[in-house]
């Protein structure tokens, strides 16, 4: 995958993510209280997938078969420890009236993650020299 299509595409989906937490914040306006958390989780996985697809890229550009493989595992226990993180912090510093603050926070997780399975299987696909030559789709 290229780098210009990913990121047209993380952009997208990113816009997309937006418009729908002001939908379900609007439809659900209990949830409010944690606006700003909402979105700053959608930062956070924003700059998450940048960095997991830039792994991922030079991973395949390795001669060392099995560093892509070793990138995936550390994209997937990062991921968890930076919600784990996010989560617990959260908690700490705002002390939040509920916890239904996990609700959006679930979404976002899951939209993203399905994101980068499919684009992490389009970079896995391509060749070492597609890789570095960024022409492969």
């Amino acid at each position: 995958m290229q780098t210009r299509r990913f990121l047209t595409l993380l952009v997208g989906l990113t816009l997309i993510v937006i418009l729908l937490m002001a939908g379900v914040l609007f439809l659900f306006p209990d949830l409010g209280v944690h606006t700003g958390f909402s979105y700053s989780t959608i930062v956070i996985f924003f700059v998450f997938s940048l960095g997991a697809f830039l792994m991922g890229k030079a991973a395949v550009k390795s001669t060392n078969k099995y560093r892509f493989i070793q990138v995936l595992l550390l994209v997937i226990m990062g991921k968890i420890m930076i919600s784990l993180l996010a989560i617990l912090a959260y908690m700490k510093l705002t002390e939040p009236p509920d916890k239904r603050f996990v609700l959006p926070f679930i979404l976002i997780y899951l939209i993203y993650t399905v994101f980068e399975v499919y684009y992490l299987e389009k970079v896995a696909k391509e060749e070492p020299e597609d890789a570095v030559q960024g022409n492969h789709e």
